[in-house]
């Protein structure tokens, strides 16, 4: 029954415990349930299969069943092809004792496993199954008129014990001709098996990219976890899976976690930088055996016979004069509250490249403990806020649930303005900055400026903007420090120029 925890002996070795967990995850998922349901439309035994991809990528040592009934003889046909492939090899890697995983990688699997199969052993296999189901019917109903003909014969009516005996007679004549069937049933062909190795090695390549393209993008919305303490590993494992199946139905989010994955790895690599440059004051001298910072009089001995001798034993030392720098590395200023226009107009491109901005925006907030808002805005009154005053902790479903969210409608600045205000003002947001992004075209009022400006100075916080076509930088200029006119595929000097600044 879909829904409802099962268990069944595929053609892999599993015990009870194996077996219970798969009925959970069948359970508790219903892209998994939906997926079986599916598959037994093309094969009998796909829900055999299911858990035979599943517990091959779970288990430690998988191995094949040597007790096999001949229905799951393709079943164990494609498992051992499958298990011959390097891909197969590496994706364990990634899903070894790990339940979640191996579902997400079940899911890459299975589409595309099924394919692979050839049509011709596909419907064999489903008539061999179909031969033994009438064989053990037909015995079941044969034995059933057995025992009936037992019971008319004890109650003395001798003809309808002789009339039920001869329906079983008959049954048994069934079973022998579905027992001839099966018997021609059973077995791939060398041709057959040939075709399974070449669909399963090809399909193994499509499965494996395919969970690797899935397992990526559901980082986008994955920070922390199993670092932070007092979350458990085994949560962030259900957390990836559940992201990973929301990313499966929802086509939108995913090209947003595409999106994200490459402008957080600029964000990232822009801050890594950034975190390594090296300081320019000069505070103090000190010995060592960094030449960028030797004092010219120590260099100036290279040129001597004698002195030159003596500069390179100290070298080697450590013992040559140096500058010694202010070793305070820049690092992010405060909070970011990111304002996201989600008016109509943004639709298609301009939505997926803001929210991969204000995703990227959000893991480097996490990365250096530093608090997120971020804060949809449309038509005047249109407002949603999502607030981390600790990104880290964040579950992956929250933040999900905040790249899905999206208005239509038209643009006001002065309502997504004042709440940033108001965010600012909290103790966990203060000293912060806002990052606006909007492809509209708004004037706020002169009354509302005046407050804003005198806000900025009181609070200390900047405001970055960054206009997208259908906007003009006039019009977020009055109430911006910096802004950007950005095309989403022509970003890379914003985006480096945004989290320098940051």
């Amino acid at each position: 029954m879909p829904g409802s925890p099962v268990e069944r002996e595929g053609a892999i070795l599993t015990d009870r415990y194996d077996r219970r967990v798969w009925g959970d995850l069948m359970a508790a998922s219903e892209p998994l349930q939906k997926l079986e349901g599916e598959a037994r439309q093309k094969l009998d035994t796909s829900g055999e299969l299911l858990q035979d991809s599943w517990a091959s990528l779970y288990k430690i040592q998988p191995q094949l069943r040597a007790d096999l009934p001949p229905t799951l003889s393709l079943n164990r046909e494609v498992m051992a092809q499958m298990m011959d492939t390097p891909e197969w090899k590496d994706l364990r890697e990634a899903t070894k004792l790990d339940e979640y995983a191996s579902a997400l990688g079940t899911l890459s699997l299975s589409d595309a496993i099924l394919k692979a199969i050839p049509e011709d052993a596909r419907r064999q296999a489903n008539e061999l199954n179909e031969a033994q189901r009438q064989v053990e019917n037909l015995t079941q109903s044969a034995q059933t008129l057995l025992d009936m003909a037992q019971a008319a014969q004890e109650m003395g009516d001798s003809e309808k014990a002789k009339e039920l005996a001869q329906h079983a007679a008959n049954r048994r004549q069934e079973i022998s001709s579905w027992k001839d069937k099966a018997s021609r049933l059973r077995g791939l062909s060398q041709k057959q098996q040939q075709a399974v190795k070449k669909g399963v090695k090809a399909a193994m390549k499509e499965a494996t990219a395919d969970f690797n393209d899935t397992n990526d993008n559901a980082e986008a919305f994955i920070v922390g976890w199993g670092t932070e303490a007092g979350v458990p590993h085994q949560v962030a494992k259900k957390e990836k899976f559940e992201i990973a199946l929301t990313l499966r139905q929802d086509p939108k989010l995913l090209l947003i976690a595409k999106m994200a994955g490459r402008v957080t790895r600029i964000a990232l690599a822009k801050r890594r930088t950034k975190a390594r440059q090296e300081p320019t004051e000069i505070v103090d001298v000190e010995v060592g055996s960094n030449l960028s910072r030797v004092l010219p009089a120590e260099l100036s001995k290279l040129s001597h016979p004698i002195l030159g001798r003596d500069f390179k034993l100290r070298f080697v030392e450590g013992k040559l004069l140096q500058y010694r720098l202010d070793g305070k590395a820049p690092q992010g200023r405060g909070p970011i509250v990111a304002c996201v226009d989600s008016s109509g107009s943004m639709n298609g491109d301009p939505e997926v490249w803001s929210k991969a901005v204000a995703l990227a925006l959000f893991h480097v907030a996490a990365r250096e403990k530093r608090a997120f808002a971020l804060v949809y805005f449309g038509s005047r009154g249109q407002l949603k806020v999502f607030e981390f005053a600790t990104p880290a902790k964040a579950r992956a479903t929250e933040v999900a649930e905040a790249a899905a969210f999206q208005f239509g409608g038209g643009t006001d600045f002065e309502t997504p303005l004042t709440e940033a205000m108001e965010i600012l003002k909290k103790s966990t947001f203060q000293r912060g900055d806002i990052v606006f992004v909007t492809d509209g075209q708004c004037r706020v009022s002169d009354g509302f400026l005046k407050d804003f400006r005198s806000a900025k100075v009181q609070k200390e916080f900047s405001v970055f903007s960054i206009v997208m076509p259908g906007g003009t930088t006039e019009s977020v200029r009055p109430f911006s420090d910096k802004t950007f006119y950005t095309e989403p595929s022509n970003d890379r000097e914003t985006l480096d120029i945004l989290f320098d600044d940051l």
